[in-house]
């Protein structure tokens, strides 16, 4: 599928041209830098291609492109673009302070970037850079064009890490902002309709060969689980709740943390409706949430106060603090974003709709 993708790509290459004035403009400019429209156009490529690769509901027609789907009302072009050119001015402004800061890219990591570069043209071009110019011609840069891109991208990567070790003062105000913008404290009750634990006589669970340590429901199991479920609906509430969890809850892991779960937008081993539903719910709030292998029933709780400073809570906050300061530079950059200029006029003439995906380097 590839080859074929790439056989078209050169074939066509003869038919592409960037030419030199439009390559050179500058889409954005931050100080005294800038992403040309050469740039801009390989990573819009790039990150097209990302979307239709990772997300199974993104297509590349126009019809998708038109259809709303933020929530304010954004059709699909206006959210991936977004999403682009936020991390495309990202690129811009760590570049930028990256090389004011007096930072440099080290040896180790530069030639690691070369040796990756290498590769991507060993496996597009059979090593050859003519060959890969011709093939990268449509995404707008060619070799040496990609090699800068690799640095910068380094660099985004090495100013976020020297921001939050060297130029971010975290003060207790800001961890219980954050603490009170992002997190949700929540007990639930969790009734399996697809599998049921495989345990022994002594209560242990038994692992076959792949580490899989559930059964799948029959058809009939499945049914009275279902049942089981909308028993438990029929009679929960708020107060009784914490009784009725004793009868019906099948998650052992609720025991250890009798207190609740501490829910934020980074927490895993959730189905993300669960997530969302206790980050949204109303303080006394119960509610049933469907799950792709089960039914989960939450209670909102009041959430206590620091409790990311709890060593009972520890196991909700292992990644609190570097979550907060990567909260507080994307608060950063949001200020330094408004500062670029951009050239409304060319960015019309470079789009996520129009570009090629670039999926291979």
């Amino acid at each position: 599928m590839k080859r074929r993708f790439f056989a078209a790509l050169l074939a066509a290459a003869v038919l592409f041209s960037f030419s030199s004035c439009k390559r050179e403009r500058a889409v954005m400019r931050y100080e005294t830098y800038t992403v040309s429209a050469a740039y801009y156009t390989y990573w819009l490529s790039r990150f097209k291609a990302n979307f239709l690769t990772y997300y199974s509901d993104v297509e590349d027609s126009d019809a998708y492109y038109d259809s709303v789907i933020g929530e304010n009302g954004e059709t699909a072009e206006e959210v991936m673009t977004s999403l682009s050119d936020g991390r495309i001015m990202e690129y811009l402004i760590a570049e930028y302070l990256f090389d004011r800061s007096g930072l440099t890219v080290p040896e180790a990591t530069a030639e690691s970037l070369d040796a990756l570069l290498d590769s991507v043209v060993a496996g597009a071009a059979a090593g050859d850079r003519k060959a890969f110019d011709e093939l990268a011609a449509p995404f707008g840069i060619g070799y040496d064009d990609l090699r800068e891109i690799y640095r910068i991208e380094a660099k985004s990567e090495r100013f976020r890490s020297y921001y939050k070790t060297n130029l971010l003062s975290v003060t207790d105000a800001d961890r219980d902002a954050y603490f009170e913008e992002n997190y949700a404290r929540a007990v639930h009750i969790y009734i399996s309709t697809e599998y049921r634990l495989n345990i022994d006589e002594n209560g242990t669970l038994i692992y076959d060969e792949n580490g899989d340590y559930t059964v799948p429901y029959t058809a009939a199991e499945k049914t009275a689980q279902r049942q089981k479920a909308a028993e438990l609906e029929g009679k929960l509430t708020a107060e009784n709740f914490d009784a009725l969890r004793e009868e019906y809850n099948e998650d052992p892991a609720v025991s250890a943390y009798e207190n609740g779960y501490y829910f934020s937008g980074n927490t895993e081993g959730f189905d993300s409706d669960v997530i969302a539903a206790a980050l949204s719910m109303e303080e006394g709030e119960v509610r049933r949430v469907e799950a792709s292998y089960g039914v989960f029933f939450l209670k909102k709780l009041p959430k206590a106060e620091k409790a990311y400073e709890d060593p009972a809570n520890a196991d909700f906050f292992d990644n609190f603090e570097d979550a907060l300061k990567n909260d507080l530079y994307e608060r950063f950059l949001d200020g330094e974003k408004a500062k670029i200029t951009v050239d409304a006029s060319l960015k019309k003439e470079i789009t996520v709709r129009s570009v090629t995906p670039c999926y291979d380097f």
